[in-house]
């Protein structure tokens, strides 16, 4: 008995106690899942993490006060003046050493501590990056903060491609709303000015309603355009996991022959998202292919 007890006094105290790298793997965690990215990009507020410490006991500080102190030294150095963490204290002890104020939780409270923790604000940037440049493509942007990291590992073919379909669409895009919009009566906006709105309410309000048959036209044709393109899909991704669905039915096409079977069948699903669209958009954009047909 008197053996164990002297191994026990020799095993260091502070071995099972809480240390700033536990802290951090702790929050570590939520970074690997993708939950702090995910909720970064969402724009919501920050769910504070709130991790209970493993510290000296009141016999603990009795029997080396000195390790004690080196503990909470370091968990509030670690802290780095509550930019990486903050520290919640509570009261130990007793008649022996008198009553002490150690830490008894961390708490991360914002997205700057958790990244100033991690290390990662560089991913972060880089993850911004992303989300501004998908910003007017709702479909992609739920797919980045689905698959945060994933959308980090393909940032650069990303921004390369979502470029060179923009360079496709944009001009001949803009030039579809042009004549959709040009076709609206000036008088109309001119109203809404004399009632007191200003030109962006004026433009909010009975600009767009007008011009909404357009508007869907033109996205209809944007959504086409971009969901059977090959060739930039081809030339700009390297990796399968960014390959479109045109270039992967492509794989179907082998050295020795031709897999009709799951072509067809691919082709059909890929084109249920088309159909999708076109049925709720069909009314304003025959309505936008019809506009300016007939005049008086």
């Amino acid at each position: 008995m008197t053996e164990r007890a002297n191994e026990r006094r020799c095993v260091p105290l502070s071995r099972a106690w809480t240390t700033p790298d536990d802290i951090a793997a702790k929050v570590r965690r939520r970074w690997d899942d993708g939950s702090l990215l995910r909720a970064y990009g969402e724009g919501g507020p920050f769910e504070p993490i709130c991790l209970p410490l493993s510290g000296p006991r009141a016999t603990q500080i009795g029997d080396d006060l000195g390790a004690a102190r080196q503990w909470v030294a370091g968990l509030d150095s670690g802290r780095r003046g509550d930019a990486r963490y903050a520290l919640e204290w509570s009261s130990i002890g007793g008649r022996r050493i008198g009553r002490n104020q150690v830490p008894a939780r961390a708490v991360v409270s914002s997205f700057e501590q958790a990244w100033a923790l991690l290390g990662v604000a560089g991913d972060v940037r880089r993850f911004e990056e992303v989300l501004n440049l998908v910003e007017p493509h709702f479909p992609i942007r739920c797919w980045v903060i689905a698959k945060p990291h994933e959308a980090l590992k393909l940032r650069a073919e990303m921004t390369r491609l979502i470029a060179a379909y923009l360079t496709i669409t944009l001009p001949v895009a803009t030039w579809m709303l042009l004549g959709f919009i040009r076709h609206i009566p000036r008088e109309l906006e001119e109203a809404a000015l004399i009632e007191g709105a200003t030109r962006l309410q004026a433009f909010v309000r009975v600009i767009v309603p007008l011009a909404r048959p357009g508007i869907a036209a033109t996205a209809v044709w944007i959504v086409v355009v971009t969901w059977q393109e090959f060739i930039f899909a081809l030339a700009f991704t390297s990796t399968k996991d960014m390959r479109t669905v045109s270039i992967g039915m492509n794989d179907f096409i082998g050295q020795y022959g031709i897999r009709y079977g799951e072509m067809m069948a691919s082709a059909i699903v890929i084109s249920i998202p088309i159909m999708v669209v076109f049925f709720f958009l069909q009314r304003q954009f025959v309505a936008g292919l019809t506009a300016g047909a007939t005049k008086g």
